[in-house]
């Protein structure tokens, strides 16, 4: 199932700082997926951001449709990726987190030819939050 793409909240402070990591990896390969997710971006003022839109640093948890599995992450700029628990806002799936909200669901590109829809279960922004995963829930990882 295809589902339209949900609108994306950027904080005004991240959206700069995505601007900054475009033009500093410009050849790279999802470079122009960034900067059309940016394009079709609202860009908020702190006070105006929804509380559950994923930001860079937000703890996410959410399902791909091509396993089902449910996934615990932190979203960070490629640099700041130094464990399993981080996932790169240059990853096919940490593009696709950036701006949705709670309950949001988009079709993404996985892999040349294929896609998966991922689905937002859950949002934090700050890691201390997170006590675990919802009850029933197996978290795996990417």
């Amino acid at each position: 199932m295809v589902f339209p793409k949900p609108d994306v909240f950027i904080s005004e402070h991240d959206w700069q700082r995505l601007q900054r990591l475009v033009a500093h990896y410009p050849d790279h390969e999802a470079i122009d997926w960034l900067e059309s997710e940016l394009d079709r971006a609202t860009v908020c003022l702190p006070n105006e951001l929804p509380a559950d839109a994923v930001q860079l640093g937000s703890v996410v948890r959410f399902q791909l449709s091509s396993s089902g599995q449910v996934y615990l992450r932190e979203l960070v700029l490629p640099e700041q990726r130094q464990h399993d628990e981080h996932i790169s806002v240059l990853s096919p799936v940490g593009m696709a987190l950036l701006g949705l909200r709670v309950g949001d669901e988009i079709a993404w590109p996985s892999s040349p030819g294929q896609s998966t829809t991922v689905r937002i279960l859950d949002v934090k922004q700050d890691r201390e939050l997170w006590t675990e995963p919802a009850p029933d829930v197996s978290v795996q990882t990417l």
